[in-house]
């Protein structure tokens, strides 16, 4: 007996009676069932929607972000416009950034990407398990998704993205897979499954494998996979669709209001981030190659003194030459803007100025006061991916334990 026969029944195998041996013939169907299979045959709306959906609101982060169209948006752009992180979240009771996330996509790649896995799984399954629960298990998955981010990544780690929600619907597809009504389609749906779930759940399994928040991937599989059990508790094999669609359509739609009232405090609170921007170089003012960054860096300093990034180049461009002397006004200079670094920036670029700072003051034989800050940089880079460059440079100089 194979496991599609038999995953999710109730109850013992049938006695060896007449009736039982007898050719199947499928009862009529009450009114009822013939509305589930209604239901469940319909064009998936609700997939096709939040496509849509993801599709305006990137078209906002487009208008809104403080790149001016360009792509992947910045740190400063996805925190404004509801990214979730620990700190924001636990920190600052920011709790509607565990629902605008979800709905945020960092740039175009990664919109068409989502997309195209919603719509190659979420069809199927809208399909067969109705629109209620299929919008149910996307924004709670999301949900799973956000809430195991901000559990596991580092506090400064901010995420934006589908992937939680689009996880959950595949997790949930498996499963289902093997109900009665998906006999036809199961195996399909499972190699689906096994095509796409399984490389986003690995690290190395992943194209490009970098700047992938595998945290909030495994909180929707497993949100998803815990939804699609209970699916399957409650759906009668006589029945085209699962019980209790009426509540998973309550649930679902208290999360999308709850959505919605998370941008409404986006919008609240985006104009005090807009404002920060002032004395920051525009993203597309900051050069793309390395020697263009060096040869821009005295002017961005000039005309945007209190931007950390402008001083950065400029120590960068003074390393180059040697000059130690200058890398460690430059480093000062940047890091004496301790609440734009903390709110506007990633803390990498604190730790890339603090760096700098140890190696100007080793140059200067000025070890008493490199070493204690370079021991500091290297106890904190070691949570940080991003900063273990930094790391090895510091202790090939000697000054990381």
């Amino acid at each position: 007996m194979t496991a599609s026969g038999t995953f999710g029944r109730r109850g013992g195998a049938a006695p060896l009676t007449a009736v039982s041996q007898a050719p199947s013939v499928r009862r009529p169907q009450p009114a009822a069932e013939a509305a589930d299979e209604a239901r469940g045959s319909r064009i998936p709306f609700v997939t096709l929607g939040l496509i849509g959906v993801f599709t305006l609101i990137y078209l906002g982060e487009q208008k809104f972000g403080f790149e001016h169209g360009a792509t992947p948006f910045s740190y400063r752009t996805i925190v404004a416009l509801g990214g979730v992180d620990r700190d924001l979240v636990v920190g600052h009771g920011q709790w509607w950034r565990l629902l605008t996330a979800p709905m945020l996509h960092g740039g175009i790649e990664h919109l068409v990407g989502n997309a195209a896995v919603m719509a190659l799984v979420g069809a199927g399954l809208e399909r067969l398990i109705g629109r209620a629960w299929f919008a149910a298990i996307f924004f709670y998955g999301a949900i799973a998704g956000t809430i195991c981010s901000v559990a596991m990544n580092a506090p400064w780690t901010v995420s934006v993205g589908a992937s939680g929600g689009i996880m959950a619907l595949l997790t949930a597809t498996y499963v289902c897979s093997f109900h009665p009504e998906a006999a036809q389609d199961g195996a399909r749906m499972r190699w689906w499954v096994y095509r796409l779930a399984i490389p986003s759940l690995i690290p190395f399994g992943a194209a490009g494998g970098g700047h992938v928040d595998y945290s909030g991937h495994i909180g929707g599989a497993l949100g998803g996979m815990a939804l699609g059990y209970l699916l399957q508790f409650i759906w009668s094999e006589e029945r085209a669709l699962p019980s209790l669609r009426r509540q998973a359509a309550i649930a679902a739609a208290g999360a999308g209001l709850a959505a919605a009232i998370g941008f409404i405090l986006v919008a609240a609170n985006y104009p005090a981030y807009a404002a920060r921007q002032a004395p920051l170089i525009p993203d597309a003012e900051i050069p793309k190659s390395t020697a263009g960054s060096l040869e821009r860096s005295a002017s961005l300093i000039v005309l945007y003194p209190r931007d950390p990034r402008g001083h950065l180049l400029r120590a960068l461009a003074a390393a180059r030459d040697n000059d130690a002397v200058i890398v460690e006004r430059e480093a000062r200079a940047g890091l004496a803007e301790p609440d734009i670094l903390a709110r506007d920036f990633p803390p990498v670029l604190e730790v890339e100025l603090k760096a700098l700072l140890a190696l100007a003051l080793a140059a200067q034989q000025r070890n008493d006061e490199a070493l204690p800050l370079a021991q500091s940089i290297c106890n904190r880079a070691g949570s940080m991916p991003e900063a273990a460059k930094i790391r090895i440079q510091l202790h090939q100089r000697g000054l990381c334990a």
